[in-house]
């Protein structure tokens, strides 16, 4: 599926040679955690949609350069990096529930600034 393979190294990121079937084992696992989530949760809608897009990219662009060049990437091993770290992110937020109700009545002023005011 993959082009040619790049002899490139980055800087901390490893060369993956199939970036594609790694995004698409991240893609699916986010996805199907994301399912647990309430259906009218924001974070949930929007990553939802920015998941299928990145694959239906990856799905209708097999050489790796127009891939990286239609998701804006210089390599796909960084977004490899970024779906590593938003899969984490969406084990904990199944686990925080952030979408449920305070558990007690936030204080008054919370928001306000400066706060020693």
């Amino acid at each position: 599926m993959a082009g040619p393979a790049k002899k490139v190294t980055l800087a901390g990121l490893k060369l993956v040679h199939n970036p594609y079937v790694v995004l698409k084992v991240l893609h699916n696992k986010m996805l199907k955690t994301l399912a647990k989530f309430p259906e009218d949760y924001v974070y949930r809608q929007c990553t939802e949609k920015i998941i299928k897009d990145r694959m239906d990219i990856l799905e209708k662009n097999p050489e790796r350069a127009d891939a990286e060049e239609k998701l804006g990437v210089k390599y796909l091993e960084e977004l490899i990096s970024q779906a590593k770290l938003e899969a984490q992110l969406v084990q904990r937020m199944q686990v925080w529930k952030p979408w449920e109700s305070l558990v007690e009545e936030a204080p008054k002023d919370q928001w306000k600034w400066p706060p020693h005011k």
